[in-house]
């Protein structure tokens, strides 16, 4: 190499001894320099190259959970739709059962107001009207229900209207006693 050739071009100079040995360590610094930069170069190019593999990685890892998350969202939206489409299914229910409810107990109710005007004793008349309240309280239960179903629909309009809590109180109890 270019280092020997000068090693031996420096021995045949007719120098001192001492500038010699000088000039000798000096070449050896200058090697050593030169073996140390080419291993900095190599590390770098090492470096370099773990580097673009660890970008290669973690753009295909980027890739990757990308494609994930939209599959997530996919699943997401078609939970959504069904939760959606069963909460349709059920307030269509509610809504038909109650109609179908409603309809024989209103006529039900009708009756016993029809047998209301009837001569009857006191204890056919209480009947009667235990009667009553409980199938009004039954309709007030069964609009309780479609209100349920509307508030879960978004479509529930508050109705403000006045009552007597102490005698809407006594109803309910009255339902409770001994006939």
């Amino acid at each position: 190499s270019d280092l020997l050739f000068l090693q031996q071009e420096l021995a045949n100079l007719a120098l001192p001894e001492e500038k010699k040995k000088e000039c000798e360590a000096r070449l050896k610094r200058v090697e050593r320099d030169l073996q140390n930069a080419h291993l900095e170069v190599q590390r770098n190019q090492v470096e370099q190259a773990a580097n673009h593999n660890l970008l290669r990685q973690l753009s295909q890892e980027l890739r990757e959970r990308e494609k994930a998350l939209k599959q997530q969202q996919e699943k997401l939206l078609i939970a959504e739709q069904l939760a959606n489409s069963g909460m349709n299914a059920k307030s269509q229910f509610l809504s038909n059962m109650s109609h179908e409810i409603r309809t024989p107990l209103n006529g039900i109710l009708g009756m016993i107001q029809l047998l209301g005007t009837t001569d009857l004793d006191e204890q056919q008349q209480k009947y009667a009207h235990t009667i009553r309240i409980g199938g009004e309280s039954l309709l007030g239960l069964i609009d309780q229900i479609l209100d349920f179903a509307k508030i879960e629909a978004g479509q529930l309009v508050l109705d403000q209207k006045p009552f007597h809590f102490e005698m809407e109180l006594l109803s309910v109890s009255n339902l409770f006693l001994p006939i």
